[in-house]
């Protein structure tokens, strides 16, 4: 219904809540006892500061006659007005007792009406399409929801018209040109009923025609929606009808046509939209790119999003332009997803002429797009930015700044002048992440890209300088973790400073047995960090200080004999590789006299090293030894050993005689007898075949002690030799049922062996009685 024209004069028919607003909005707009045109009257009445308005009205009663009322609103100072009707007799009487706002107030605490109830059927209707939208299948499955629409008849309501457009989405049965011929239907079905239509039928409209790449059916919903009758407007002064015709549409609707438009190779009807978007909604251009780049990049449409951006970028970064930075940050999107460091390095220069700090989402943005365009030199320069800014670091940039560093081209981009630079930055961050967790992560990866650069010969020959950088980095952030710290060590050893390997060693030991008291196998350093350490330590002639690191001589509270056990198996490894066996012999006699109970955790160890330095009449003789002590149940000797045992056979039968030991004499390697040989391959038969028997095997230790055992043993041969583990310390009941987990894995694996093994000296020995 339009406004009454308040000029012409006479009397006009009107609703009541349009006369209140426009009375209030008129009164308070000129002084008191001042003469309105027409039959509103404005006078003061009553006591001082209060305004009364007098409107008459004339409108038909029951009877057919004509009546006039006089509707007095009194507005006082508090903001408050009264509504009085007053009969043409004169009498008064007070139709509405209740406290108005004023026009203001009236719009912005309007509540919401009641909705009104639709017909019985079309109830029913929209309850069986709200069961359908949950699952086809529900309600008889999509055949029987498209018969239903069809034929129901049941009038249409905003509702139904909803569920139906979201219900031929989902029809799985038709093609997609079924699906929009079905919504077509339901549209003009309502069109019957004067449904009103909104952005939510066009976004429908839109997903449907997608696939299809239809024009003219999104151009005629977009008509039927704007040319709708209009609403009646509550404000007292509307928008012009276009405008309100042009806002039927939402800020979404909007960008999902230009996405349409774009996915279509329309640009004229895409620019139209735009332009329709910011004169609709009043909305800068700004933020309209903002908004509609945001939306394209969603909708994986990082071509169009860079069209768009090409179009206006010419005149935004033209220097001297006063540009909003709506459009910068849209830019810096569509430059992330393009991957262009050239237009990132524009808008970067923009921000600095304009004097404008750009927020931390536009700085990170900016230099993922640096990094993937391997502009690394802009991309430190504005971490630098984000940390003078006091913004967060944050792990997705410096991953993908350590990751393309790792991958680039080694001629052009030297790995020195991309990760030693990142230290600097590191270390000068005052916020690294978000939290401890993913600082750890950052970390870890950063300090293997180093390691790795080193392993490889990218940074072999500046040891020292990566090691400095990766020391300031640690001490920094005071980092607890097991694998950053087993880069540290690695790295010092590799640069020969063992001084720095064992400080960051003891300090790794003390920190993790603080924090984690029963998680002993996470207490020390990966494998290859031990490697590194005593290889390096060995060849400098440092074993005091190994062994005093090993037995932990200068703490307060030693290692368990476990971890003991797992630092002495590390250490066997590394003597055998250089030939010290003369080390092994004392290492192995220092536990076996300190720690004889738990001497099982380092027997197969031993007895493989006698047996690759071939002193194969001692490892057979201190196997027969426990082999002694296994059968009075003093001990007991599990898979792993009578897997060593056969290798030492092996070794000693086929195996060359020349051994890496440069400590020994050649007294102890004799060969074994034929004799011995087939007494201990049927050792490790009667073994297999109990096992077989008994899967589980006798518990002569008791559980609590097999448990402790594997979790010392196992991890030390099997759990990641050549890298970190990937995920953070696990609590200590996911840590025992892991190293259960690998404990039952080595087992099977060294059954197996024990079972080519025994076969390959069976068939040595037959092929020895053939030839005798």
């Amino acid at each position: 219904m339009r406004w009454p024209d308040w000029h012409a004069g006479g009397h006009v028919q009107v609703r009541p809540c349009q006369l209140l607003v426009r009375m209030f909005s008129v009164v308070q707009s000129r002084p008191p006892g001042i003469p309105l045109t027409g039959n509103l009257v404005a006078h003061s009445a009553g006591a001082a500061g209060t305004k009364t308005a007098v409107l008459q009205v004339r409108h038909a009663s029951l009877d057919g006659k004509s009546e006039t009322h006089q509707l007095d609103a009194i507005h006082d100072n508090t903001g408050n007005s009264t509504l009085i009707s007053a009969m043409e007799d004169g009498s008064t009487e007070k139709r509405r007792k209740d406290v108005y706002p004023t026009p203001s107030q009236f719009l912005r605490r309007r509540k919401p009406r009641w909705p009104r109830r639709g017909r019985p059927e079309t109830e029913a209707l929209n309850e069986t399409l709200k069961a359908a939208l949950k699952g086809p299948e529900l309600v008889g499955g999509p055949e029987y929801v498209v018969d239903l629409l069809d034929s129901s008849g049941a009038p249409f309501n905003v509702t139904t018209l909803d569920s139906s457009l979201a219900l031929s989405r989902r029809l799985s049965h038709l093609t997609p040109r079924g699906k929009l011929a079905f919504a077509v239907r339901m549209l003009r079905y309502s069109r019957l009923f004067s449904v009103r239509l909104n952005s939510r039928v066009m976004m429908h409209f839109l997903a449907l025609a997608k696939p299809l790449r239809k024009v003219n059916v999104i151009l005629v919903v977009k008509h039927m929606i704007q040319k709708q009758p209009p609403n009646p407007e509550p404000h007292p002064f509307p928008p012009p009808l276009r405008e309100r015709r042009l806002r039927r549409l939402d800020k979404a609707a909007y960008c999902g046509l230009i996405s349409h438009w774009a996915l279509c190779g329309r640009r004229d009807l895409k620019d139209n939209e735009v332009t329709e978007l910011t004169s609709a909604h009043r909305t800068s251009l700004g933020s309209v790119f903002e908004q509609v780049a945001g939306y394209l990049l969603y909708q994986k449409q990082k071509d169009a999003a860079d069209d768009l951006w090409k179009s206006i970028s010419w005149s935004v970064l033209e220097r001297g332009q006063t540009v909003a930075s709506g459009l910068l940050r849209g830019g810096a999107m569509v430059c992330n997803a393009t991957n262009d460091p050239s237009e990132a390095e524009q808008i970067m220069r923009k921000y600095v002429e304009l004097g404008i700090i750009p927020d931390a989402r536009t700085l990170h943005l900016l230099t993922s797009a640096c990094i993937h365009g391997a502009n690394f030199e802009r991309a430190r320069k504005l971490m630098r930015w984000i940390i003078r800014s006091r913004y967060e670091l944050e792990q997705r940039q410096l991953h993908q700044y350590v990751n393309a560093s790792s991958m680039a081209n080694a001629q052009k981009y030297p790995l020195h002048e991309l990760l030693l630079p990142l230290a600097d930055i590191l270390v000068d961050a005052p916020v690294l992440c978000a939290d401890d967790a993913e600082r750890q992560r950052v970390l870890r990866a950063y300090f293997r890209a180093l390691h790795e650069g080193v392993s490889d010969g990218r940074l072999g020959r500046r040891t020292q300088h990566v090691l400095e950088c990766a020391y300031r980095v640690y001490n920094r952030w005071n980092v607890h973790d097991v694998e950053v710290a087993s880069h540290v060590v690695s790295l010092a050893a590799l640069a020969g400073q063992l001084d720095i390997a064992l400080r960051v060693a003891r300090v790794t030991h003390r920190q993790v047995r603080a924090s984690h008291a029963m998680m002993t196998s996470h207490s020390r350093l990966l494998a290859f960090a031990y490697d590194l350490l005593f290889e390096s330590g060995v060849r400098q002639d440092r074993e005091p200080a190994l062994l005093a690191l090993i037995f932990d001589h200068d703490s307060t509270e030693p290692l368990h004999s476990h971890e003991i056990a797992y630092l002495v198996r590390r250490f066997l490894h590394v003597c055998d590789k250089l030939g010290r066996v003369d080390l092994c012999i004392d290492v192995y006699n220092t536990f076996s006299h300190r720690y004889a109970q738990d001497i099982l955790l380092v027997f197969s160890t031993y007895m493989s090293v006698l047996g690759k330095a071939g002193r194969w009449s001692d490892a057979i003789a201190l196997f027969q030894t426990f082999q002694k002590a296994d059968n009075n149940g003093a001990v007991t000797l599990d898979a792993l050993a009578y897997s060593a045992l056969g290798t030492v056979i092996l070794e000693g039968l086929v195996g060359d005689s020349s051994t890496n030991d440069t400590h020994d004499s050649s007294a102890h390697k004799k060969r074994p007898s034929l004799e011995i040989v087939t007494d201990l391959v049927g050792m490790m038969e009667r073994f297999l075949k109990e096992e077989k028997e008994n899967p589980i095997g006798p518990d002569k230790h008791g559980a609590a002690e097999e448990k402790s055992s594997f979790e010392a043993v196992l991890p030390a041969s099997q759990d990641n030799q050549d890298g970190a583990p990937k995920g953070l310390v696990k609590p200590a009941e996911q840590a025992g049922s892991r190293a259960e987990r690998l404990h039952m894995q080595t087992l099977a694996s060294a059954r197996r062996e024990i079972e080519r093994k025994a076969a390959r000296i069976r068939a040595y020995l037959a092929s020895t009685e053939s030839e005798m």
